[in-house]
C-alpha cells in the first residue's frame, strides 16, 4: 500500500496540518509517525484530546447491547499514548473508560496493556481509585464478554494493578496462581503474559517461583513467556538463581524460536544476568541459531560490555 511505502521511505503517513479535521484514525497516524522519529505536529495535542475524550465517552454512552464496532483504532490505546507526550488532562477521561464495567474489556484491555507497558506516572487521587476498585475491576466478568476476553481474575487489569502497585502481593500472588492452576490453556497463557509483564517491574520471589513452575507447561507459547520472565527476573541474589538459570539455558536450548527469543530479549533488559554461563549461551545462540532474527538479537546483545 502506499502507506506502508512512505514508512519504508522514512515518510509520514499523516499530511495533517494544524486546523483541520482531526479523526480518530488520523490521530492514530500522526501517534505511529512520532513513534517512528517524526515530530508532533505543531497544534495537534489540544485537536487531538478533544478527539480522544470524545471516543471515550462514546463508547460509555454506548447502549449496553450495543451496537459495538470490532476491529478499528482504540481512543485507550491513542490516550495512553498521548499521556506519554505530556497530555495529563487525558487521565480522568481514561480512568473512566478503564473502570467502566459496562464497556466491553476488549475496548479497555489495550489501554491497561499501553500504561503496563509505558507506566507513565498517575496522579494520587487515581492511584487512590483504581486500589479502591481493583477487587471490582479483577473479578468481575463482562457483562457482554466479546471473544474469549472473559477470564477472571481479568488479566490485562491484574498486570497494570500489579506493575503500579496498586494491589497487594497477596491478591497478585492468589490472582496469578489462579490462572496458572486453570485447566483452560488461554487461562495459562494470560497467566505467563502477565508474569512477563510483571517482570518488568516486580522482584518478587513467588514470582520467579511462579515462572519456573509454569516454565514446563505443554505450550510453547507459554514457556516463551517465562523464558522472557526468568531471564528479567535472574539475580544471584535470589535462592532460586541455580534452578532458575538451569532452566534458562534449557529453554533458550529448545527447538522453535519463541523461548531462545524472549529469553534474549529479556536477558538485554536485564545485563546483570548476563554472567559467563549466560554469555556463552548467548554466543551460541548468536553463532548457530537457525533464525536469522534469533542470531541478530543474540549478536547485538553479545557485543555489548
Amino acid at each position: 500500500t502506499v502507506d506502508t511505502a512512505r514508512v519504508k521511505l522514512g515518510l509520514r503517513v499523516s499530511n495533517w496540518q494544524s486546523g483541520e479535521d482531526l479523526s480518530l484514525s488520523v490521530v492514530a497516524d500522526v501517534l505511529n509517525d512520532t513513534i517512528r522519529g517524526h515530530q508532533l505536529p505543531e497544534g495537534f495535542l489540544l485537536q487531538a484530546v478533544a478527539t480522544v475524550t470524545a471516543s471515550m465517552e462514546g463508547l460509555r454512552k454506548t447502549p449496553l447491547g450495543g451496537p459495538w464496532g470490532m476491529g478499528g483504532i482504540e481512543p485507550a490505546d491513542c490516550a495512553v499514548l498521548l499521556l506519554s507526550y505530556g497530555a495529563t488532562e487525558l487521565w480522568h477521561p481514561l480512568a473512566n473508560l478503564l473502570l467502566d464495567r459496562r464497556v466491553p474489556r476488549v475496548y479497555r484491555s489495550v489501554g491497561f496493556d499501553r500504561l503496563t507497558e509505558l507506566r507513565i506516572p498517575m496522579p494520587e487521587d487515581l492511584q487512590h481509585r483504581f486500589v479502591s476498585l481493583s477487587d471490582d475491576i479483577l473479578f468481575s466478568r463482562d457483562t457482554l464478554p466479546m471473544g474469549d476476553d472473559n477470564v477472571v481474575p481479568y488479566p490485562s487489569a491484574l498486570s497494570f494493578l500489579g506493575s503500579y502497585g496498586l494491589v497487594s502481593p497477596s491478591t497478585l500472588a492468589l490472582g496469578l496462581i489462579q490462572l496458572v492452576g486453570s485447566g483452560e490453556i488461554k487461562d495459562r497463557i494470560e497467566a505467563a503474559r502477565s508474569i512477563a509483564r510483571l517482570a518488568e517491574t516486580r522482584s518478587d520471589s513467588w514470582l520467579l517461583s511462579t515462572a519456573l513452575q509454569l516454565s514446563h507447561d505443554s505450550s510453547e507459547t507459554i514457556r516463551g513467556y517465562c523464558s522472557n520472565a526468568l531471564a528479567l527476573l535472574l539475580t544471584d541474589e535470589s535462592e532460586l538463581v541455580d534452578p532458575a538459570a538451569t532452566r534458562l539455558t534449557e529453554l533458550m536450548n529448545e527447538d522453535g524460536i519463541i523461548a531462545p527469543l524472549l529469553a534474549v530479549r529479556g536477558l538485554a533488559k536485564n545485563p546483570t544476568a548476563v554472567n559467563q554461563r549466560m554469555r556463552l549461551e548467548v554466543n551460541r545462540l548468536a553463532e548457530q541459531h537457525p533464525s536469522r532474527t534469533v542470531r541478530k538479537e543474540a549478536a547485538r546483545l553479545a557485543a555489548k560490555k
